[in-house]
């Protein structure tokens, strides 16, 4: 570039400008002249995991600098702004508080239902095919949406995870409970396998058709324009049709089997 050209004639005069200082320098209060701005332009897309992923990468590396005796920026503080960086935050917010969230609401059910059913070895079988079932839907998910949407898919809405858990949980163990707690109740009177027979016969066609309707109620959703919704939708009518047909027929049937049989 030709410093007699404009452009190089400005950058040459940007540096001592008094407006370029004003800009990106701290010029009141007690941390005038002791704090800088920094603008970096990335090559990804602002909103797109590979940005974060760089921002991860900068704050390291700015870290590592900060605790470097030999380097100028020495017990230097750094703190990112911007989109990509409050993105990454909300990210990483919401991770925990998922987290947080799903442990709890986890943990709320299984007492409650140890407390109604008494049992707490089938209590935390129950607990775990629901998470069986959140997993696998949630995988399968993934893997539909990325198919459908190609290198445009930046993964599943934040929003998904969490009413995906709350609502499959809460779904979940209604059923289990109506279940559980009538073959018990049969096992009562007929014994240990007549029972479960009796009360699997005798639930299975109100629980399949609730969960057929159900899931039919949340496959609307897709019909919808934004993409959490879309994503919900699938996600919700997935995991409920696979309660019903796997968790429900199957897997629950055959370890309270199990149980009776010892």
């Amino acid at each position: 570039m030709s410093v007699f050209s404009t452009q190089g004639i400005q950058e040459l005069a940007a540096p001592g400008s008094p407006l370029t200082k004003a800009a990106f320098v701290a010029q009141t209060g007690p941390l005038a002249g002791k704090v800088t701005r920094l603008f970096l332009i990335l090559q990804q897309e602002p909103f797109s995991a590979e940005a974060m992923q760089t921002c991860d990468q900068v704050l390291q590396v700015l870290t590592r600098l900060s605790g470097d005796p030999n380097s100028s920026w020495h017990d230097a503080k750094f703190e990112l702004s911007g989109t990509t960086a409050g993105l990454r935050d909300l990210k990483r917010v919401t991770l925990a508080d998922r987290n947080l969230i799903q442990l709890l609401v986890a943990g709320a059910v299984l007492v409650v239902i140890v407390v109604l059913l008494k049992r707490p070895l089938i209590c935390l079988f129950l607990i775990a095919t629901v998470l069986l079932s959140y997993f696998i839907t949630m995988g399968i998910s993934d893997l539909v949406f990325h198919a459908m949407r190609g290198d445009a898919y930046v993964g599943l809405d934040w929003k998904v995870p969490l009413f995906l858990f709350v609502i499959l949980v809460a779904v979940g163990q209604d059923y289990n409970i109506y279940l559980v707690s009538r073959v018990l109740e049969e096992q009562r009177t007929l014994g240990e396998r007549a029972g479960l027979r009796r009360a699997i016969i005798q639930t299975g066609g109100i629980i399949t058709s609730c969960g057929v309707i159900m899931a039919g109620t949340f496959i609307s959703m897709t019909t919808a324009e934004l993409h959490g919704m879309v994503e919900l939708g699938f996600a919700l009518s997935l995991g409920i049709l696979l309660d019903t047909f796997i968790v429900r027929t199957i897997l629950v049937p055959a370890f309270l089997a199990l149980v009776a049989r010892e």
